[in-house]
């Protein structure tokens, strides 16, 4: 029976393989960023590796007394793998991580045999291939793990949106219903007024299909294919905006003024997605004055700087607590009772992606959102 290699050679041997796998590791251009990221190219780590190579290589050389060196490497190469797959690595990049490793260890693994005539090659295959085994046994662990949480996490916010849907479109459900009841039981009504009832069932059906359309861009951020930007007169897309909230003013009986600026500009942006912003931000302005003896609501908008156009839109309201002014942008939350609590999160990601910016600035005088976006280099628009 050969005799146990010296726990020096083990040792020396141990940081030779921990050597070549890092060189290997950041020859890599999508290893080598992670391994700057996570600080791991450092005599610490090094160390760290060193230990773990020396429980692999303890475990081929002595045959007695390995199972404790055993439980200890495996306990390690599954926890290593847990924390690879904790990081946004796809299942490719922890295999070669694995081989890699294993291509050092083995390569190492021969040139000791040779100088130390021995042969025990289908041994040491199988202690690395146990340690590989469980590191990428660790990494899958870890991302059914995480993709099980995404999931509930997405069934919660989907039942949450069930939910808040329901209220907010009960609502003009409910003044549709209304009013056709009404036409349909007064046969004798006047044409006026009729015109003025389908008026106010064609506003709510709009309004219907605006919640609709906030789900869903907010069901499917990240993923939606994006509108292009595209440059946009800013006068044009306020007086479509103050059209498209214009039956709201006189259904509430709220004075609603615009302040558009004296030379018009281009902005660079989502036409679409900044009018919805607009129109939001807008109606939120009308329910806060609901309560509101004197309802008054107005929209300002102006060149702050070369770059920038600011829309500003202030209401007489009672202002936010502090509690809402920093829970303001989160998804779901919302102080009213029937609210979704999606407007102002969508909003804040549909203004980033036109390089804008929207906050919000508010006191017992009321409340004021301020937007702004980026100006063209084509800044005025001429007639």
């Amino acid at each position: 029976m050969q005799p146990p290699v010296s726990y020096a050679v083990l040792r020396k041997y141990a940081r030779m393989i921990v050597d070549r796998h890092f060189i290997e590791l950041v020859s890599h251009t999508e290893l080598a960023s992670y391994i700057q990221l996570e600080r791991m190219n450092n005599r610490r780590w090094r160390f760290k590796f060193s230990v773990r190579t020396f429980y692999l290589l303890h475990l081929i050389f002595y045959n007695q007394k390995v199972g404790r060196a055993r439980k200890k490497s495996l306990r390690e190469a599954y926890a290593i793998g847990y924390k690879i797959g904790a990081k946004h690595f796809e299942f490719q990049t922890a295999l070669l991580m694995a081989n890699l490793y294993r291509r050092a260890f083995m390569d190492s693994v021969r040139k000791m045999f040779r100088e130390l005539m021995y042969s025990e090659y289908e041994r040491a295959e199988s202690v690395v291939d146990e340690f590989v085994d469980q590191f990428l046994l660790g990494y899958l662990a870890k991302k059914d793990n995480t993709i099980e949480r995404l999931h509930e996490q997405r069934m919660v916010i989907m039942g949450q949106m069930a939910a808040s849907m329901a209220h907010e479109v009960r609502n003009p459900l409910s003044a549709i219903d209304g009013f056709l009841r009404l036409i349909r039981e007064d046969e004798q009504m006047d044409r006026h007024k009729r015109d003025e009832y389908f008026r106010i069932i064609l506003h709510e059906t709009k309004e219907i299909n605006r919640i609709i359309t906030q789900f869903l861009q907010f069901s499917r951020k990240g993923q939606a294919e994006e509108s292009p930007l595209s440059d946009v007169s800013l006068n044009s897309l306020l007086s479509e905006v103050q059209e498209f909230v214009k039956a709201k003013t006189i259904q509430e009986n709220i004075a609603f003024y615009l302040y558009p600026p004296m030379e018009d500009f281009l902005v660079h942006i989502q036409r679409e997605s900044i009018k919805q912003v607009l129109v939001n931000v807008i109606h939120n302005a009308f329910e806060a004055v609901h309560n509101q003896e004197d309802r008054r609501v107005e929209m300002y908008a102006y060149r702050e700087s070369g770059t920038e156009v600011r829309i500003e839109v202030v209401d007489n309201g009672p202002g936010m607590s502090n509690e809402a002014l920093e829970m303001a942008f989160e998804p779901f939350y919302s102080t009213k009772e029937t609210g979704t609590g999606i407007g102002l999160a969508l909003s804040k990601e549909l203004v980033k992606k036109s390089d804008g910016d929207i906050r919000i600035q508010t006191g017992s005088y009321g409340t004021k959102i301020i937007v702004t976006l980026p100006i063209t280099q084509r800044q005025t628009v001429y007639d």
